[in-house]
């Protein structure tokens, strides 16, 4: 019975989790520095100035840069700058290894992850 109420309320918690929209709700640095979508400065904003946290998420790209609306104005964050309600999860490419090389004594092939078919 306990394994049962654990397993829902994990599951319960995963799913909220997975549905609240992405935000910032803590930065880490201060001055804040406010950047354009390829990473270059534009300015600095103190800590004091900012408005009350979460900030919602508007974008994400390709250089770990989050987008936000400070006054009135749409501007990028560095991720190492701020704390995000969710972790991203880390993309790499899945390794091609030939079936040769796999460790047949720890029965793993180094390389192979949980999203990666084992061709």
């Amino acid at each position: 019975m306990l394994k049962v109420w654990l397993a829902s309320a994990l599951l319960a918690v995963s799913l909220e989790l997975q549905a609240a929209p992405l935000a910032v709700v803590a930065i880490e640095s201060d001055p804040l520095s406010l950047l354009d979508q390829y990473g270059k400065p534009l300015g600095n904003l103190s800590r004091d100035r900012l408005p009350s946290l979460p900030l919602p998420v508007l974008a994400t790209n390709e250089l770990d840069l989050v987008e936000v609306q400070l006054d009135g104005r749409r501007v990028w964050l560095d991720r190492m700058d701020v704390r995000l309600n969710q972790g991203e999860a880390v993309r790499m490419p899945c390794a091609k290894l030939a079936s040769g090389t796999a460790d047949r004594s720890s029965g793993a092939t180094l390389g192979y992850g949980a999203g990666c078919n084992k061709e």
